[in-house]
C-alpha cells in the first residue's frame, strides 16, 4: 500500500480501496451497528469526489433499506452461486 502514494498523488486509489474494504465488513456486522457503518460509508463515499465511488454511493443510498434487510437474517447466496458455476 505504500507504493500507491507514488504510482497515485491524489491518494484516489487508496480512498477507493479503504472504502472497499469498510464496506465488505458489513454483512459480519451486527444490524445496528451495520446501519451506523453504512451510513458512515455513504458520507464518506459521497465526499470522496471519486467519480465511481461516488456513482456507487448514489446507488447503495437508493438501496440501503434492502442491503440492511439481508444484512439483518444473515442469509447468502453463496451456495446457490456456487452449485449454479458447477452446474455451468
Amino acid at each position: 500500500m505504500e507504493t500507491l502514494g507514488d504510482t497515485d498523488p491524489r491518494g484516489q486509489l487508496y480512498r477507493s480501496w479503504q472504502l472497499k474494504e469498510l464496506l465488505r465488513t458489513l454483512p459480519h456486522q451486527p444490524v445496528g451497528q451495520a446501519e451506523a457503518e453504512l451510513k458512515r460509508w455513504i458520507f464518506r463515499a459521497s465526499h470522496s469526489r471519486i467519480p465511481e465511488v461516488v456513482e456507487l454511493c448514489r446507488k447503495i443510498r437508493r438501496r440501503r433499506d434492502d442491503i440492511l434487510g439481508t444484512i439483518g437474517p444473515g442469509y447468502s447466496n453463496a451456495r446457490l452461486e456456487a452449485f449454479n458455476n458447477k452446474i455451468k
